[in-house]
Formats: structure tokens, sequence, C-alpha cells
């Protein structure tokens, strides 16, 4: 049976996207974050300080500008497991959470917008894990002098102080936080047209607001850590509050950017 051929263009299928590797995603983060961290230290170490000085006597306060990069590879170092932790334990939940809220919440917009704000909230509860290093590190940024974490110092740390005072203000802090960056991220990319969604200034000013914007929202936990960290009291002076937490926001904003912009960039590479 004689069968004719169609001479007539078949449809032009729509390219589709490209599906995200997480394990290469969360690769990128571990590769770019110590990085980020190095240039954001300073802002998180006067922050410290600031807080410190606050609520110090005259002759115990130290210069805020003094030293920026103390501790920095302890903080890179813990940084940088706690932000491949965060976004690891985020991309394996968000999926789960969009599958359950389904059930619950028929707009796709709204459906996306609510998974990210609860993943980010339950993957940034996990960084309570590392509280007493957390505190231990801080300890370094505001010390007078240039010390480092020997083993000796660690052991009577944690044996003989409180390593896990506080950890209820780190689970706020940074559930609150990873939730408001996810959903910051989630939001500005809606809004970004989609010719401009891989334009590094797009991608970076995003980035820089949605971590100021969770720098802003959690101040009030932040700096009870670094009270907890530096004078052993959960009581705070607002000053120590009002003083410490543009640094942290602009300091947290720079580390957001950086990552959005250094994977980006990665992406190009490969």
């Amino acid at each position: 049976m004689f069968c004719p051929v169609s001479n007539s263009p078949s449809p032009i299928q729509p390219i589709q996207p490209k599906p995200k590797n997480k394990p290469i995603d969360i690769a990128r983060i571990a590769v770019v974050g110590p990085l980020v961290t190095f240039f954001a230290h300073p802002f998180d170490t006067f922050g410290h300080r600031f807080v410190k000085n606050a609520c110090a006597a005259e002759t115990e306060k130290m210069p805020i500008f003094e030293n920026p990069f103390a501790g920095a590879k302890y903080l890179i170092a813990l940084r940088t497991v706690s932000r491949t932790l965060v976004f690891g334990v985020q991309s394996a939940v968000q999926p789960f959470i969009k599958d359950v809220g389904s059930s619950y919440i028929q707009d796709g917009p709204t459906l996306n917008f609510t998974s990210q704000i609860v993943s980010g909230f339950i993957a940034g509860a996990t960084e309570a894990l590392l509280h007493p290093f957390n505190l231990l590190v801080t300890k370094v940024q505001v010390s007078p002098t240039r010390i480092h974490i020997t083993k000796g110092m660690a052991t009577e740390f944690f044996s003989k102080g409180a390593p896990w005072k506080g950890v209820q203000y780190t689970a706020l802090r940074d559930s609150i936080s990873a939730a408001t960056i996810f959903a910051c991220i989630h939001y500005f990319n809606a809004l970004i047209p989609e010719n401009q969604k891989d334009d590094f200034w797009s991608i970076g000013v995003s980035g820089l607001i949605a971590g100021a914007t969770a720098g802003t929202i959690t101040a009030y936990p932040a700096t009870v850590i670094n009270q907890i960290a530096c004078n052993n009291t959960t009581s705070i002076k607002w000053p120590a509050l009002f003083r410490a937490f543009p640094c942290r926001a602009f300091s947290l904003g720079l580390v957001v950017a950086g990552m959005k912009t250094g994977t980006r960039a990665m992406q190009e590479l490969e």
C-alpha cells in the first residue's frame, strides 16, 4: 500500500531548559563559598566587635577595625560546611514540600513560593548543629590579641563552657534567614525578564537584596548570639543591635550575591 509522504515541515519543538543537576549545584556552592566568605569576613567581624564594645567596660573595649580578618580561616571552614549543608538540605526537601503542598495549594506560583519558604526554614534550622563551633569562632574574631583555636582551647570550651547555650537563637536566626533568602531569590527571579535572568548584574543585585533583607530581619537573634559568645549573656543593649545589624546585613548580602554570581560564572566556564 502506497503511503504519501508529507512535505510539510514538522512543527518546531520548543527548547526545553536543561534540568538542574543538584549535586553539581551543591559542589559549586562548596567551591565559591570560601572565596565569598573571605571577602565578606571583615564586615562580619566588625558587627561582632560592635556588640562586644557596646556591652564591655571601657578598659575591655577593642579597636573595631584592627585585624579585620581575625579568625577568617576558621569561619571559612565553618561557613563552607554550613552553607553546603543548607543548600543540600533545601534542594532535597523542597520537591517533597512542593509535592505535599500541591494537595492544599492549587495555584502554581503560590505553591512554588511557599515551598521555598518552608524548605528554606527547615534547611536553615540544621545550622543549629554547628552552634558550638559558631560561638568558638566568634570568640576568636573578638579577641583583642591574635589567637588560634588549639586542641586545648577547644577541649576546654566544650568541657567547661556552655557550648549549647543559646542554640535556640541560632536555630531561629538561621531558619528565618534561609527562608527569607530562598523566598526572595525565587520572588526576584520571577520578576526578572526571561532574557535577563542570566545577566550577572540582575543576579548580583537580587542576591544582595535577598541577603541584606535576611540580615536585617534576623538582627535580634544574631545580636543575642554575639552576646553569648562575647560576654556570656543573652541580654543585649539596643545600641549594640543598631550598630551591628548594618554590618551583618551587608556581609550577608555580599555572601549571597557573590555565591549566586560565582556559581553562575562557573556554569559559563563549564
